[in-house]
């Protein structure tokens, strides 16, 4: 997912046809524009989210006040100027963590741009972006400038470490930096006079008093505090235009006009049938549950009934009858033996027989 953030000031028109034209589903537009512009901002896109800002603001408080929205996972393009096909399609698709544009100077400017830059970096210890017309931030940056306070610095000021940089050349006319450019000359021109004016009172001094020491100490270490102060005006007014005011504030919006995207309405009806299924499902599950719950302690309830019914006569049945098949199973094995073999019982019962018929013809005899 890529999020574009594009705060309009002006050309509304021609904004207008750069998000309609790239109407893809990877693609989410966050809009910030003037209430005052709200009429002329027609759009046929359904992935765009609107928000409208009181008049007076300009487009680096937009930026921070679009910083808020609820930003998808993914990468986030921030453009303060319409980019053509090439140029989005370039920053877009870039595999770096930052991809930037670079505008093309002639041989004045370029060396200007690299005396800026170094005199930035020695006194400030950052550097900056040289086109801040559109920058893109990959999606291993999405938590850092998620949680940016003030991404519109963030956007102008290179701080990054470790990071990896690509810059797109481009014909196009970057975009002004936003401060206020009379209040930045006049204090300029003032260091300016300062300084003129030191050394002008300094040579008169000399010109029209005697010349003793203190007079010529003096005089040195006046027009030495101008220069220094001159110099810190050129370092602050090179500053000021090549990365602009450092710190803005956050547009103050109006929330009856903001335009929600067509597409959460139906997101949002997918989340409570969703929440309306799973209910159903949990009280399916718990009714299910209860009635195994039942189940288990009416069967658990019948064991105990019967374990209690029986009692123990009617158990000693079983025990006789066990007793009568070991005594049938022995009268088996007796009867199984052969006739002319006897047992020892056998002995001892025909004995008495015996001994009874001797007696008997005595008897007779007599």
């Amino acid at each position: 997912m890529i999020n574009v953030v594009v705060p309009i000031v002006e050309d509304v028109g021609k904004f207008c046809e750069f998000i309609d034209s790239r109407s893809d589903n990877h693609l989410k537009f966050f809009v910030g524009v003037r209430e005052s512009l709200l009429p002329q901002l027609v759009l046929k896109s359904k992935n765009v989210e609107i928000r409208v800002f009181k008049d007076g603001c300009n487009k680096e408080e937009i930026i921070n006040a679009l910083a808020t929205c609820k930003l998808t996972k993914g990468k986030i393009l921030i453009v303060r100027r319409v980019l053509s096909d090439e140029e989005f399609l370039h920053l877009t698709t870039s595999q770096s963590d930052i991809a930037t544009l670079k505008a093309r100077h002639g041989k004045l400017m370029s060396a200007f741009k690299s005396f800026a830059k170094k005199l930035v970096n020695r006194f400030f210890a950052f550097s900056f972006f040289e086109d801040i017309s559109a920058i893109c931030y990959g999606e291993s940056m999405f938590d850092l400038m998620s949680v940016c306070p003030n991404i519109s610095m963030a956007t102008r000021v290179n701080r990054y470490v470790g990071v990896t940089t690509a810059q797109f050349e481009t014909n196009s006319k970057p975009v002004a930096r936003e401060f206020n450019k009379h209040l930045n000359n006049l204090k300029f021109a003032m260091w300016i006079l300062f300084f003129l004016g030191s050394v002008a009172g300094g040579v008169l001094l000399c010109l029209f008093t005697p010349l003793v020491a203190l007079t010529v100490i003096g005089v040195f270490f006046w027009i030495l505090i101008a220069l220094l102060l001159l110099f810190v005006g050129i370092v602050n007014f090179t500053r000021t235009v090549s990365v602009g005011n450092l710190r803005f504030g956050i547009a103050e919006e109006v929330p009856e006009l903001r335009v929600v995207p067509v597409e959460e309405e139906p997101k949002k009806e997918q989340a409570q049938k969703a929440k309306k299924k799973t209910a159903t499902k949990a009280a399916s599950t718990k009714t299910k549950v209860s009635k195994d719950v039942a189940a288990f302690k009416t069967t658990a309830g019948n064991k105990r009934t019967d374990a209690k019914v029986t009692p123990k006569a009617a158990r000693q049945p079983n025990k006789d009858t066990n007793k009568k098949e070991a005594s049938n199973k022995t009268l088996a094995k007796v009867s199984a033996q052969p006739s002319g073999k006897t047992t020892a019982k056998q002995k001892t019962a025909k004995q008495p027989m015996a001994k009874s018929a001797a007696e008997k013809p005595t008897s007779k005899k007599a």
